[in-house]
Formats: C-alpha cells, structure tokens, sequence
C-alpha cells in the first residue's frame, strides 16, 4: 500500500556501470529526511557489472531504504511501469543512472508536491557535465537538449504547450498514471535503440486532459555527457529516433482519457 506522503525516487538502468555508482551517492546525499524517500533501482537486464555494483552499494548503506529489482522486459518503459508498481510513496521521481543530483534536489520535489496538491507533473533543471569539462563551441541551447539538459530559467512556471518534463527529471503522481496510462514501451529506448517519445506521451495526456506540469528550476540535475554524444553519428541516430517515436505516437492517433486500457499493469 502507498504511504502517505513522500517520494520513491527510481533509477531504471541498463549497462551503466561506470555511472550507477556517482548517481546512487548524489541520492543518499539529499537533505530530504530519508524518511520521506525511498531508492529503487529497476536493472533492466544489465550484462555489465551494473548488478554487481548495486549490491554492493546497497551494503555499503544499510541504513538507507534502497531496493533492487530486476525487469526482465527489455525497454525503458517497461523499467518506468515497473518502478511505478514497486513504489510506496504516491510521488514517483525519475533521473538517469548517468546523472547526478543537487543535495537539495528531493527537497524541492517534496516541499512543492506538498504545497500544491493539485499538480501532478514536475521537471526541473538539467545541466550537462562534458566529458572534457568543456561545452563544445558548436553546441547550442536548441541542440543541448540531444544531450539530456533543460534550462526554462530561474522561476517556477508552467511547462507551455509541447514542453514537458524529460525523462531524466520527471516527476508525477502515481494517480497520473492510474487513471491516463502508463509508459509505452513500444515509443520509448530498448537496450541500444535510440527512441524516445514515451515520456512526451504521458506529459501530453495530462497537459490535454487540462493539468497544468511545473518546471522547477531547483529540482536541479547534472546529467553525464560522454565524448561518443558529441558525435555526427549519435546526433543523427538521436534525431532518427526521435522522428520514428513521433511518427508511431502520431500514427496510432490515440485518445487521450482511455489509455489505461492500453498498458500492462502489475498486478
């Protein structure tokens, strides 16, 4: 049963090990009471030494409530879904495993979940960590978001029309999904496929259904950019992907208020 108040903040990765570890410590790092958190961990089939190294994470904080779970469905959305059934708080938070919070980034989500109830859907700020330290010259803010970061400014406000929260800080209420539907794996990344229109899907079924999501330029993030990002080669298979996930979301015409209907459910 979901407690009553606070935050299960998910990690869903696949092959990750040489960043599952930085993102694990930036969580137990918050100054949110861990009371009013929980970490889960949902491996989606990793083959590298990613379980290994959550294990021993998880030993190494006895104290902090961190579980781990293995879906075995390969697919982003399918580890999203599966996050959403384990968690215990009605506030489900998603960042990257190759990205790492603000120690203030928890607090921010709980103290404003709490002071307005009525909203269901938050994003913050995202700032990318090169490789090299450096942001490359050529990269500009209407390319910087291929690489996972988001900056609306420093005011809270609402997301407008066609922006939402991405995927690597997002957060929603549990009953957002209960009652439009859930991730659906078929728009979103599965193992090294680049596509990803899931997280817009969901974002767009409540924004059209009349609920309003926040950018919360507190709820801040560093997100990992390895030098392989900054490639011709991955810009174009980002861009290829992108174009693809729309063109399923939009070919299927879907009716937003029954897409639960649509979605497997835990149960």
């Amino acid at each position: 049963m979901p407690q009553q108040h606070g935050i299960s903040t998910i990690i869903c990765t696949y092959n990750r090990q040489e960043y599952i570890v930085q993102c694990l410590e930036s969580i137990v790092r918050q100054t949110l009471d861990r009371q009013y958190y929980e970490i889960l961990i949902i491996d989606n089939n990793s083959s590298d030494n990613t379980p290994q190294l959550c294990r021993d994470f998880m030993r190494r904080y006895p104290d902090y409530p961190i579980r781990y779970v293995v879906e075995q469905e390969q697919g982003l959305s399918a580890a999203r879904n599966r996050g959403i059934y384990e968690a215990v708080f009605p506030i489900v938070n998603y960042t990257d495993d190759d990205a790492e919070m603000s120690e203030g980034y928890l607090k921010a989500l709980f103290d404003y979940t709490t002071a307005h109830p009525d909203i269901w859907g938050i994003g913050g700020k995202i700032i990318a960590k090169y490789e090299d330290d450096e942001r490359p010259t050529w990269m500009s803010r209407y390319l910087e978001g291929t690489v996972g970061a988001t900056f609306l400014g420093e005011q809270i406000k609402p997301y407008a029309k066609g922006q939402f929260p991405p995927g690597n800080n997002m957060t929603y209420r549990k009953v957002a999904f209960e009652k439009y539907g859930y991730f659906d794996n078929d728009l979103g990344p599965k193992g090294n496929a680049i596509t990803r229109c899931d997280e817009k899907d969901i974002a767009e079924a409540l924004q059209n259904n009349g609920y309003t999501l926040i950018y919360h330029p507190e709820a801040l993030i560093y997100h990992h950019v390895p030098r392989s990002r900054l490639s011709d080669e991955y810009q174009r298979r980002q861009h290829v992907g992108m174009g693809i996930s729309e063109r399923k979301a939009n070919g299927e015409k879907r009716y937003y208020g029954s897409r639960q209907n649509r979605f497997f459910l835990y149960h």
